[in-house]
């Protein structure tokens, strides 16, 4: 039997194994950490912000916008890139396009593009601006006319809510009610009380369904040559857009023309006055103009003197005051009548007594076409009133109110509970009243205004 030994290695051979192996494995890792190094090498340079202080820093929007590339902004704070590492211009995605209200129209995005909710679209001061209807518009006067008390809210109830349009610093504003939040819709008669003392923005009129104000102006007649205390009739919505000059003529220089109310939807009851010295005559006193076309016709109304006219809501019947003359004492004084809007004769309502120098100032038919409200006071404005109400068939004839002054409006809620008006006694500016109808006076008042007309509630 053979035996073999095993053979020793040789410690030289071990050794020189030994190092070949941990060349190798030297050599991996070398390797790998080099790319890992150009991956980070790349990425950084791509897509890192430089951390240099924001003045020295060009923003990529301004880059992107001129077409420099990112490598290009970042050398000038940074160093040259590496040139290794080829960075493109960035081609920004393309988003909805921009409709006129300034907000994105997704019906014509591009293709699998997604709006970001982020995304502020510059306002192009070229594009009008398009306010949703009846949105509260900011005061742009200058003088906010004193509101209503915190007493005098307290009285308001849900018969009494609506919107009431009226005169102020020589502006028409609103109120809501029962808010008492007051607004301003045109900015035309700040510190214009020297140059016209009976006012500048004046006898805002509700349309029906209170969808426009009707109001009477100075403001655009008063800039041309001639002018001769000529007023013109406008509209405007109440969230103070669509100003319309519905008169504009040249006897807009010397004509005053004021909105008594509406005829119908397009159809105003007007007065006009010609302010020339002497007046030259052949101008009705009382007119129906037509807000689409500015043309006017003549009531139907045959009597002469009439001071005051309303139609009523169902737009069958005109209430209007005449004077009239006392058969027995001959004295003239004044009442109420009511004929057809188509025609007709005329029908009394009332038998005032005759008393020196008492007119009907302001008259209104209730929403239901039912009753009409009237004021009676002395002519020259500063005496006492009354408020009354009375059937259209002339019963239940009512004294609601008794005070100083001569309102020349009258409105009532379109609930039919309360009225509005305003008075003065001649030293103090006009205060705005609202009276509830079944209660009687004393009336609530509302703070500083003048000429007062209910719509329909705004919400606030």
């Amino acid at each position: 039997m053979v035996l073999i030994k095993p053979t020793k290695a040789r410690p030289d051979r071990l050794f020189s194994s030994a190092i070949l192996l941990l060349v190798i494995l030297l050599l991996l890792l070398l390797m790998a950490a080099c790319g890992d190094s150009s991956q980070s090498l790349t990425l950084n340079t791509a897509t890192s912000a430089p951390t240099t202080p924001a003045a020295t820093t060009p923003r990529p929007a301004d880059s992107i916008a001129s077409g420099t590339t990112v490598a290009s902004s970042l050398a000038s704070t940074t160093g040259p890139a590496p040139a290794t590492t080829p960075v493109h211009p960035v081609t920004p995605t393309p988003g909805p396009v921009p409709t006129s209200t300034g907000k994105p129209n997704l019906t014509n995005a591009p293709p699998n593009t997604i709006a970001n909710p982020l995304t502020i679209v510059a306002k192009d001061p070229t594009t009008p601006t398009v306010k949703p209807p009846f949105s509260l518009p900011p005061s742009p006067a200058a003088v906010t006319p004193v509101g209503p008390a915190k007493e005098a809210l307290s009285q308001i109830d849900p018969t009494s809510y609506g919107t009431l349009a009226y005169e102020a610093e020589g502006d028409i504003w609103f109120m809501i009610l029962p808010e008492g939040i007051q607004r301003s819709l045109t900015s035309d008669g700040a510190n214009t009380r020297g140059t016209f003392p009976d006012g500048f923005n004046r006898n805002p009129v509700w349309s029906p369904g209170s969808i426009s104000i009707a109001f009477a102006s100075p403001a655009d007649a008063s800039k041309e040559s001639g002018y001769q205390k000529g007023y013109d009739i406008y509209t405007i919505r109440p969230d103070g857009s669509n100003r319309t000059r519905v008169t504009n003529g040249a006897d807009s220089l010397y004509v005053r023309r004021l909105p008594l109310g509406w005829f119908s939807t397009t159809e105003l009851i007007i007065s006009q006055t010609d302010m020339r010295n002497p007046p030259q005559g052949g101008l009705a006193p009382l007119a129906i103009l037509d807000t689409k076309t500015g043309q006017t016709r003549d009531l139907p109304i045959t009597q002469t003197g009439i001071s005051r006219v309303a139609v009523s809501p169902d737009g069958s019947m005109l209430a209007y005051a005449a004077p009239v003359t006392d058969p027995t004492t001959k004295a003239v004084k004044a009442d109420v009548f009511v004929v057809p809007t188509k025609g007709g004769n005329p029908t009394a309502l009332t038998d005032l007594p005759a008393e020196a120098n008492l007119a009907v100032t302001a008259l209104t038919w209730s929403p239901d076409s039912k009753n009409v409200a009237f004021v009676r006071a002395v002519g020259d404005g500063c005496g006492p009133y009354a408020v009354y109400t009375v059937g259209k068939d002339g019963q239940n004839l009512k004294k609601l109110q008794t005070a100083t002054g001569a309102p020349q409006t009258l409105s009532y809620s379109l609930s039919g509970a309360w009225l509005t008006f305003s008075s003065t006694n001649c030293t103090d500016a006009p205060t705005l009243n609202v009276l509830n109808v079944q209660k009687g006076g004393p009336p609530v008042e509302m703070g500083a205004g003048n000429n007062p007309t209910f719509g329909k509630r705004i919400i606030a």
